[in-house]
């Protein structure tokens, strides 16, 4: 249920070399295309970045809701609008995972690659825990309890969906910090969707911004 759709976006990579150009009165087409991808290399590099705030996209995105709370903690340069429980009562999905890895050994956080040795009989307590309750969800609100109560009870492995915005300076910051080894391995999948997304509307700039 982890997805990056592409909604609509403006500008190119032309954009940007627009913008940083307009300095001495040029556009990307007074110089050839070798000379604008150098530009474009040249502004990433040096940290001159500005350039890179004027291209924007905008995605519909889904994930489990604790992931989403993680990503929700960008906020700086996007705009994020999310599904309401309070008037949405259909029933929600969950996240299902094909495993529970163990805990790190070396940090007070995260966790290690490894598949914990009672995954499988956690993984089938996951899916009754979720199971129960998102009927007893739909049980309140079909019996008038109203949603934006009804909707504690859910965990927070359901699915909840929402639209984003931002420029592409702010869409390398989020990949940037989520596709790092260290962070979480779900947050990393959703930024390996949103490189996708992004090196195919901005494939020079994208290169050039990003540690993938």
């Amino acid at each position: 249920m982890l997805d990056v759709s592409y909604m609509t976006h403006h500008g190119s990579d032309d954009l940007v070399v627009d913008a940083a150009r307009v300095s001495f009165s040029k556009q990307s087409d007074n110089y050839g295309d070798d000379r604008n991808r150098g530009l474009i290399n040249f502004l990433a590099r040096e940290k001159h970045l500005h350039p890179f705030s004027h291209p924007v996209a905008t995605f519909r995105c889904s994930s489990s809701i604790f992931v989403a709370r993680q990503l929700a903690k960008h906020q700086v340069g996007g705009t994020w609008n999310e599904e309401s429980r309070r008037y949405i009562k259909t029933p929600p999905a969950y996240w299902k995972p094909k495993f529970f890895r163990a805990a790190a050994a070396n940090v007070k956080q995260g966790s290690s690659p490894e598949q914990h040795c009672r995954s499988e009989e956690f993984l089938g307590e996951y899916h009754e825990i979720c199971i129960d309750a998102i009927a007893a969800y739909n049980k309140m609100v079909a019996l008038g309890i109203c949603a934006e109560q009804a909707r504690a009870i859910l965990p927070q492995g359901v699915i909840t969906e929402w639209v984003w915005t931002g420029s592409l300076l702010f869409w390398s910051r989020v990949y940037n910090l989520r596709i790092a080894s260290d962070t979480q391995e779900e947050t990393r999948d959703f930024a390996d969707l949103l490189g996708e997304q992004m090196a195919s509307l901005y494939p020079i700039s994208w290169e050039a911004l990003t540690d993938g």
